[in-house]
Formats: structure tokens, sequence, C-alpha cells
């Protein structure tokens, strides 16, 4: 009996070899241009939550964040002070923010603290700083009288450099009253714009404006007080002053058109 090959169930079909698959297309971040500007967009989304973050710890976007140049000097003077390295100026800055802001209590507490402390070179700062507050509170008499008995003092102080001779008499003279008396001068001047007592007003500005004569906004506010007191022509004269320092100063000329004058 002959051996018979493999039956047809038996054999094996020869398997046709696959198709080679098509090359993959690459990929979009292949594309250097693409993965860079991939990576420019993260970054930019990146910073802009960086920036918000910033934004949201400082408090500038917050509703409790500093919304006036009143409230941000505040935020700054306070800053200062709480360094530890704060001096009187700085004081004084901080308290007149307070006050712009209208914490009058806070600010008296800070004033009473450094009357306490008997620290003398802070006193005139503090004097300057009381009279304000109290002109806040529109107790007008007693920013004249403290105002009276603060520029007083500085007034015997220098006058005693002075006498005193040598290179702190020369700096004395140099330096002249110190800026503190002229800060007075300015309070007890609205102080008495408070009690309408026109001269008194004038008499003050007076006196910083020979300090400081190119001070247009001070010009301005002595030439409507010599309205008030029926002056048109000192008024005139102030208010076409202030406009040889600031030209288009609005405050001047609407003050000459009142009075039925002409910068001219």
């Amino acid at each position: 009996m002959s051996d018979a090959g493999p039956s047809v169930q038996d054999r094996e079909e020869p398997v046709a070899p696959r198709p080679p698959s098509p090359p993959r297309k690459p990929g979009m971040l292949a594309d250097p241009v693409v993965l860079w500007m991939t990576f420019a967009a993260f970054g930019i989304v990146v910073l802009a939550l960086l920036v918000g973050l910033g934004v949201m710890v400082s408090g500038v976007a917050s509703s409790t964040g500093p919304r006036t140049l009143d409230e941000k000097e505040l935020v700054v003077t306070g800053q200062a002070v709480r360094s530890g390295k704060a001096d009187s100026a700085t004081w004084g800055a901080y308290i007149a923010a307070l006050i712009a802001n209208e914490r009058y209590t806070q600010a008296q507490t800070v004033i009473d603290g450094f009357k306490k402390s008997n620290d003398s070179s802070a006193t005139a700062e503090m004097e300057v700083a009381q009279a304000r507050l109290d002109l806040a509170r529109k107790d007008y008499q007693k920013v004249v009288s403290i105002g009276d008995a603060a520029q007083k003092s500085m007034k015997v102080i220098h006058q005693a450099r002075l006498d005193g001779g040598g290179q702190d008499a020369l700096t004395a003279k140099l330096d002249g009253l110190p800026d503190n008396w002229f800060a007075l001068a300015l309070i007890k001047a609205e102080a008495y714009k408070g009690l309408q007592d026109w001269k008194s007003v004038v008499k003050e500005l007076d006196s910083y404006i020979a300090e400081n004569p190119e001070a247009a906004d001070i010009l301005v506010d002595r030439g409507r007080a010599k309205v008030e007191l029926g002056d048109k022509a000192g008024a005139k004269a102030d208010f076409k002053k202030a406009l040889r320092f600031i030209p288009d100063d609005k405050e001047a000329l609407q003050g000459l058109n009142e009075i039925g004058a002409t910068a001219k």
C-alpha cells in the first residue's frame, strides 16, 4: 500500500505576505514652528495666571484693595511705618493719609502716642498733624490756636540758632524757617476760610507766597480771597501771575472771567 500524499483538507495554503504599512504622517508637534507656538501660548497663559494671582494677593483687584489715590497713599505710608524705620516725616504723611481717608480716631491715636513718648524730634510734625486733623473736623478756632502756638515755637527755635553763631547759624540763615511753618500757614488759611475771615486768609497766604512765589495754586487761592474782600485789582494781579507759571491754569482763567477780566 503506497503512501498517499496529504489530503486536500490537510494541505496548507501559502500565506500571502502583508503589504507594508503606509508611512505615518508626522504629528503637528513634530513641526518646530507649531511646537514653538504651542509653548509660547502655554507660557502666555501661565504668565496671565501669575499676574492675576499677584494682583489678587496685593489687593489691587479685590473689593477691599486701594481704589483711590488717598487709599493708595495710606497703603504705602502704612507699609513704611510698619517697617519700623519710619522717620517723623513719614509718620506725618501716614497721619495725613489717615485723615484724607477720614480715619480720624486712628489718626488721633497715633498723634497722642507720639505726645506721650516725649519724642522732641517729632514735635513739629505732630503739631502739623494735629492742626490738619482739627481742620478736617472743622474745629477752625482750634486749628488757628494750635497753628499760632506751633509757628511761634518754631520761630523761637530758629532765632536761637541764628543767635548761636557758628556753622549752625549759617545753616539756619540759608535754610530759613522750617517747611512745617509754611505748612501751618496753609492749614490756618483753610481754617480762616471756614471762619470767612478773608483778611486773615490773605495774610497767611502772603507769608507762604513770600517764600514760594511760584506757587500758582496758592496765588489763585489768594486771588479768590481778594475777590471776597472786593479787591478785584489785587485778585486780577494774582490770577495773571499764576498764569505766568501755568499758562493754561483753568482756575486762574475762571477767576479772571468771574471778575470780568482777561488774561491779556
